[in-house]
């Protein structure tokens, strides 16, 4: 006779985790006694482990992470979450190792999260990413030189910023400096303050421009800025007259007063950069070897300089003259004038003829 029994029943097993084989024995009312195969069961106590990884930096709202979960405890993975900075979700998904995918992540920092389940129901704690910075704004900056530079290499200053407000960024790293007009270079370097280049040839003004890129790789599509300088290597040419006080008549080749006048006077030239100072030596009072400020008289290509004295002492004094303009050239040839001091006056010898 074969009769079917269904009956559950609390079952005490031996301590610790691992695979356990459980066997049935039966008895019928007629002392009969019969057993079933062996049944293996795992006891899994252990909850899993893992861990989620994320980039240091994304240039797009659209970020994945990296899962990785495991159950040293006999059972198998089979949920998991996972979610950036505080929005934990009520509910469980399929566990699936590798990217997980977010979108429309706002611009900022942000850590990731997950925690795994495993077919027991042994529930993990909370693992982080590394904190995350989501920039998709490329960076700003600016460029300077100086004005003029008689000499093809130059250092260009420059000053470029990642910030936003209120927003973690990733920062300016690297950057591209090239005059307009020659290939923009195809490597980018290391982002710093200052970047020397050497200009092409020939005088003129020259345009140099510059394109930056941040950590998370947003780059300037366009030129980002732009400065410029011009090249002047052609040195100022210098004339100088003397004149009397009146700073108008000429001085004659000999005086027998101290005072007179200097024009200090710009040829015709090919220079680009204006001429901005002038240095007088020589025979008189206030001689210096200093430069001072040059400006033309009103409508006129000379600076008249008043108020000079010849030193003190009969002779020829010679007076020296030199331009210097914006670039920093200074006149190659000096312009010379002089004047002889006379201040004795003339020995008159009478003789009386004798008549006796």
């Amino acid at each position: 006779m074969t009769e079917t029994v269904t009956e559950s029943e609390l079952v005490a097993i031996s301590a610790g985790q691992g695979t356990k084989a459980l066997t049935l024995y039966v008895t019928d009312i007629a002392g009969n006694t019969g057993s079933s195969s062996a049944v293996n069961i795992t006891v899994d106590l252990t909850a899993p482990t893992g861990s989620v990884t994320a980039d240091t930096y994304y240039n797009t709202s659209t970020v994945a992470v990296t899962v990785s979960g495991s159950d040293t405890g006999g059972a198998s993975l089979s949920k998991m979450k996972v979610w950036l900075d505080s929005s934990e979700p009520a509910t469980w998904s399929d566990y699936s190792a590798g990217t997980q995918t977010f979108t429309s992540i706002a611009e900022g920092e942000h850590t990731a999260h997950v925690k795994f389940q495993d077919s027991v129901g042994n529930t993990s704690s909370t693992y982080d990413s590394s904190s995350f910075i989501v920039d998709t704004t490329a960076p700003t900056g600016t460029i300077s030189t100086a004005s003029y530079t008689n000499t093809r290499s130059i250092t260009v200053t420059v000053s470029a910023s990642d910030a936003k407000s209120g927003i973690e960024t990733s920062g300016v790293a690297q950057m591209k400096i090239w005059e307009s007009g020659t290939t923009e270079p195809t490597s980018w370097e290391t982002y710093a303050t200052s970047k020397s280049i050497t200009l092409t040839t020939g005088d003129g003004s020259k345009t140099i421009n510059a394109k930056f890129k941040d950590a998370a790789g947003n780059e300037t599509t366009s030129v980002a800025a732009t400065c410029s300088t011009i090249l002047d290597t052609d040195q100022p040419d210098v004339t100088l007259a003397l004149v009397k006080t009146d700073n108008t008549t000429a001085l004659p080749a000999h005086v027998n007063v101290r005072g007179f006048s200097a024009r200090v006077g710009i040829t015709a030239e090919t220079q680009d950069s204006p001429v901005v100072s002038y240095k007088l030596t020589g025979d008189f009072t206030d001689s210096s070897d200093s430069w001072q400020d040059f400006a033309v008289d009103s409508g006129e290509s000379y600076m008249t300089i008043s108020g000079l004295e010849f030193t003190t002492g009969d002779g020829t004094k010679t007076i020296t003259a030199l331009l210097k303009d914006a670039a920093g050239n200074v006149t190659a040839t000096a312009a010379t004038a002089t004047a002889i001091y006379d201040s004795a006056p003339p020995v008159i010898d009478v003789n009386a003829p004798d008549y006796n």
